[in-house]
């Protein structure tokens, strides 16, 4: 009898437990295709002007009927590359929809939402329960600005011209300002893609960053080399990352890890925008000043300063020898204490890379005023900490990249953040690859050089 009166109830009130609305931003996602590519919400906005998500399950006979009116509609808008359809599979293996795909027919490409995380965000699941079909009709700006709840036999029509609306829809005042940020890289140019190293690497980050997720900003909180000393590796390394093309870059203990003199040697022969506030390395004749203590980067009028310390407290268990030429000229508090309120004057918004242990962090986040977003490194945790100022960090071992995406209105600003794991659903950069192999022969060439000696 109770399951009756559940289905009753969902056929009467069937959006009772649905929270997501038109109105509302779509959630950014990185997912998997049936066609091979991986899209996120950010790489597609960069070049449409609407998007059509339609949510289903194998096993939904109102999913397809609802097929005919969403084909008929790509079919009516295949001339326009700025309107793109997809369909997003909810909690299923891939297999069993790739023969959904064969026997329904569908020509959309699929997500694959297996973990149904996308659909959990956009309300499409609910505690257990997954209410399809749901399909989202999103603009330029990445408003929601439709959604069809259940199939309609007469959809098409109104398909169509929620389609339309979504078209004629004018840039929003709202400035939405996208930062990719990253830590912790440990030199790892390649994973394995085994056990230990199931998925990361930089020759992936390559790829998220040039095709697959455009940014605004991007940062680096450091601990880009290897924590060993190894200089073959973070020679090539430091090429990555300047290929990367970071607008800043603070540095971590471990590129202190081969000496400070050939970290200077590093930063001599390639390009990184270092933000650094209080580190320096000297010897006794003379300091060298790396970096600029902040930046400003303007972006669609909004003018954000970002600046960057580093900690003494990480280089507690570093022996001597690699800490000489190391000198820290104030704690990253003091440092902050000193730079931001200059900042301030300067900027609408202030980032802080700091590279330091998450009680520092957290201290730095409560003392200093006027900070707007930390983006924190060292400790390899997946942190997003709400407040004022938020906290983020992105995890360990290259293994992800965070997007802060930063919406800017009447001078408020609104954050959201996302985890993007870098699975093995991500091509690896050709480029960084070759690079990859050139390290591994030099590597190699340096082992038997060494058992010959």
């Amino acid at each position: 009898m109770k399951k009756i009166i559940i289905a009753a109830a969902f056929l009467l009130f069937p959006n009772f437990l649905s929270a997501f609305e038109a109105g509302q931003n779509m959630p950014n996602f990185g997912l998997p295709s049936s066609d091979g590519s991986y899209y996120t919400l950010a790489g597609l906005l960069g070049n449409s002007r609407a998007l059509v998500f339609s949510f289903f399950d194998s096993k939904c006979d109102p999913c397809r009927k609802e097929l005919p009116s969403l084909s008929a509609a790509e079919k009516k808008y295949a001339g326009d590359k700025s309107v793109k359809f997809f369909m997003v599979a909810v909690g299923e293996d891939r297999q069993v929809i790739n023969e959904c795909i064969k026997e329904w027919g569908i020509t959309q490409p699929v997500l694959y939402d297996e973990s149904a995380d996308l659909a959990k965000q956009c309300s499409v699941v609910t505690g257990s329960v997954k209410n399809i079909p749901r399909t989202f009709i999103v603009d330029k700006n990445g408003v929601v600005t439709k959604i069809f709840k259940g199939y309609q036999k007469d959809m098409l029509p109104a398909l169509l011209l929620e389609i339309d609306k979504a078209l004629n829809v004018q840039e929003s005042v709202e400035k939405t300002i996208r930062i990719l940020y990253t830590n912790s890289a440990n030199g790892v140019i390649e994973s394995c893609d085994c056990p230990s190293d199931p998925y990361g690497g930089l020759v992936r980050r390559l790829t998220f960053f040039s095709k697959l997720n455009p940014a605004d900003i991007r940062i680096s909180a450091g601990d880009f080399f290897s924590p060993n000393s190894e200089k073959i590796k973070n020679n090539y390394t430091i090429r990555i990352m300047e290929k990367l093309k970071f607008d800043a870059v603070c540095i971590g203990d471990q590129e202190f890890r081969t000496g400070s003199d050939f970290l200077k040697e590093m930063l001599s022969e390639h390009e990184l925008p270092v933000v650094n506030a209080n580190l320096q390395i000297c010897d006794e004749k003379s300091c060298s000043v790396f970096g600029e203590s902040f930046i400003i980067k303007e972006v669609k009028g909004v003018k954000i300063g970002i600046t960057g310390v580093t900690s003494n407290s990480c280089f507690v268990f570093y022996p001597p020898k690699i800490k000489e030429g190391l000198k820290i000229t104030a704690s990253p508090e003091e440092a902050l204490r000193d730079i931001v309120p200059l900042m301030r004057k300067k900027c609408d918004y202030v980032f802080a890379v700091v590279h330091a242990g998450e009680k520092e962090v957290e201290e730095i986040a409560k003392n200093i005023k006027g900070i707007d977003v930390i983006f924190s490194g060292h400790t390899q945790t997946l942190t997003y900490k709400r407040g004022n100022p938020v906290i983020v960090q992105a995890g360990a071992g290259g293994r992800y990249v965070g997007e802060l995406t930063m919406r800017v209105s009447s001078g408020t600003a609104v954050y959201e953040n996302k985890f993007f794991p870098l699975t093995q659903d991500i091509d690896k950069d050709a480029w960084g690859l070759s690079l990859n192999e050139k390290y591994l022969i030099e590597y190699k060439k340096s082992l038997e050089k060494f058992q010959k000696n």
